[in-house]
């Protein structure tokens, strides 16, 4: 086998790296609200700014103990939220009242609550019970 030297990194001239436009955000705007490669060219939904309603959102579970008090939610698209009491979401919401089974939200004076579904549970069965043979001792 044959031993090969170390590879030497190639010295990057600076000279031959062009400098970058200074760009404002404002300008980037319409980038985001028109996203070039979609076929449909519509914003982005979580961009669309505050939402006058809590709709597509479910309270998917709560956590309240000495130190925590969150809310995990779940939108439209299935991605999941933490919101932590008093922390206002991108829509505008925030998270005012936590119990155990409802979380509280307002925005700009109104008030929606969002409550966890309640389970379930499925119809009893009509089949028959299963019977086992009776064990006799050996």
């Amino acid at each position: 086998m044959v031993a090969r030297p170390p590879a030497r990194p190639v010295p990057v001239s600076r000279a031959a790296t062009p400098e970058l436009p200074d760009v404002s955000l404002a300008s980037l705007a319409q980038a985001w609200q028109k996203p070039l490669f979609s076929p449909t060219r519509s914003p982005d939904q979580g961009a669309q700014g505050p939402s006058a309603d809590l709709a597509g959102l479910v309270l998917t579970g709560v956590v309240v103990n000495a130190d925590l008090k969150m809310a995990l939610l779940r939108d439209g698209s299935g991605h999941s939220l933490r919101v932590h009491q008093g922390q206002a979401m991108a829509n505008g919401w925030t998270l005012q009242q936590l119990s155990p089974l409802e979380a509280q939200f307002t925005y700009q004076g109104q008030t929606r609550s969002l409550r966890l579904p309640a389970p379930r549970l499925p119809a009893p069965s009509r089949a028959a019970m299963l019977t086992l043979p009776p064990v006799t001792a050996p």
